[in-house]
């Protein structure tokens, strides 16, 4: 990730910038921060294999995801139908729980 994210420190929400998220999960199972704030999706990825950390219930803002095409792109349609079709089929939970987990 570039640029820097920001977190949260302790209950007097100081602002805490940190280079990357792997970063800040280091900081929190060390006691060196209490939580930090970033997109679910990120977080329950690299929250895997870290048993003593957990992704608490809630979103502050929805970000959605996209892809970007070329205006009149001929394979808008197709590629709409494609994504559609594969996020219906029960494989696309099975990998959505493999990379990400159960939130």
């Amino acid at each position: 990730m570039k640029g820097k994210l920001i977190f949260w420190v302790a209950m007097g929400w100081l602002g805490l910038a940190l280079p990357d998220v792997d970063s800040v999960l280091r900081a929190i199972g060390a006691g060196q921060v209490v939580a930090g704030v970033y997109d679910a999706p990120i977080l329950q990825y690299n929250l895997r294999g870290r048993p003593n950390l957990q992704l608490l219930p809630g979103v502050f803002e929805r970000r959605d995801y996209a892809l970007a095409l070329p205006l009149a792109s001929p394979l808008r349609k197709s590629i709409n139908i494609a994504i559609l079709e594969h996020t219906q089929r029960d494989l696309w939970s099975l990998r959505v729980e493999r990379y990400l987990g159960t939130p």
